[in-house]
């Protein structure tokens, strides 16, 4: 990808050359402006839209309990990524699409400087949705100790200790890079080679040691410890919300001597209502983010089989194969309000209540501004 960049911010057309890239630098950018670009633009809009809504709901909803506390900051954690998403595809758009002439380097503010910020939440929001798994998944195997376990004040410090550890790596990679100015080569529109000065991102020696070190450490042990957790979580979950439906007691035999022969059963939940229903959400969204990091995975055994996979003639495809990655990530981060709304009966009922007090301002103001 260095490549274009360095083709595009010297004012070359990518492409001209002949590409030994099983994918062209030209059908690269193409795809990437026409079509995953706004795709994904879409994508991280109604992401940060639905995220504020589920905060203002979960804050009339309350905070008073673990569940509360997880699921708002859960939402604030997907608020920020899908911003900071949205963000960078404007700035790839500008830079990329529009060819601004700006003497900033916007191509490398959104890739490099906000960008960083975009995968620590990633990581950030899977680890908050795996300690609400776990707290449901003991909710379901030991009723009576769960509340005990998992306070609102642990709940809370550990969302806290979540945050300090995946934050303290942006601060790491900042550490190596800054931006100065610097004379570069660029041409102009008849072909000639101009001199300027412009304000561009600084990698020092150090960036990609600690590029590796924290690619190793967060995005491959961490991350496999999340999902490993998360998929016992799920899986003991799933079990016994089909056992709580399953279970049965014998009708007594003063029912009816018919029952009593067909072996008519009657069904015993061991969970409420309300307990099974916030089960069945923590686990869709332990479902959901599970679905959404099957790319990454699948991008993980590539890399694993085959080192060079990001160099070479397969260099272009690899960095469409992470922007797929990041696509994904970002669906993750925008399907939490679907999840609340189908599952979730005061969810849906707050949600209209706002909407349709919202809509009665509007037709009053309307009505006002008729008048005058």
């Amino acid at each position: 990808m260095e490549k274009i960049d360095s083709q595009i911010s010297n004012g070359s057309v990518p492409g001209k050359e002949e590409d030994p890239n099983l994918i062209s630098d030209l059908l690269l950018l193409n795809l990437q402006l026409f079509m995953s670009s706004p795709i994904q633009a879409v994508a991280a809009s109604s992401g940060v839209l639905t995220n504020v809504l589920n905060m203002l709901v979960q804050r009339r909803l309350g905070l008073n309990s673990s569940v509360g506390i997880g699921i708002f900051s859960l939402a604030l954690t997907d608020f920020f990524v899908t911003l900071v998403d949205l963000a960078v595809i404007v700035c790839y758009i500008i830079a990329k699409g529009f060819m601004v002439d700006s003497t900033v380097d916007i191509y490398g503010l959104g890739q490099y400087i906000l960008a960083w910020f975009r995968y620590p939440g990633f990581f950030i929001s899977s680890w908050i949705t795996t300690v609400m798994s776990a707290e449901k998944c003991l909710a379901v195997v030991a009723p009576l100790r769960v509340k005990q376990i998992f306070t609102r004040e642990r709940t809370f410090c550990s969302i806290v200790l979540i945050y300090v550890v995946f934050l303290s790596t942006v601060f790491m990679i900042y550490s190596s890079i800054y931006m100065e100015w610097q004379i570069v080569q660029v041409l102009d529109s008849n072909g000639t080679v101009l001199e300027r000065r412009k304000y561009i991102v600084i990698f020092t020696k150090s960036s990609a040691i600690l590029e590796k070190i924290i690619d190793i450490s967060c995005s491959f042990v961490l991350s496999i410890l999340s999902h490993t957790a998360l998929i016992v979580c799920t899986s003991v979950m799933i079990y016994h919300l089909n056992i709580s439906s399953r279970v049965r007691l014998k009708k007594q035999p003063s029912q009816g001597s018919q029952e009593k022969a067909l072996g008519k059963y009657v069904a015993l939940s061991p969970l409420t209502s309300k307990e099974r229903r916030m089960v069945r959400v923590v686990t869709c969204l332990s479902v959901a983010l599970l679905t959404c990091n099957i790319p990454r995975y699948f991008n993980i055994i590539i890399y694993c089989v085959f080192p060079q996979f990001t160099t070479g003639a397969t260099a272009n495809l690899s960095w469409l194969l992470w922007g797929l990655n990041d696509f994904f990530a970002t669906i993750n981060c925008s399907s939490h309000f679907v999840v609340y709304w189908l599952l979730n009966t005061k969810f849906r009922n707050i949600c209209n209540q706002m909407l349709t007090f919202q809509c009665s301002r509007f037709r009053l103001h309307s009505i006002k501004f008729e008048t005058y």
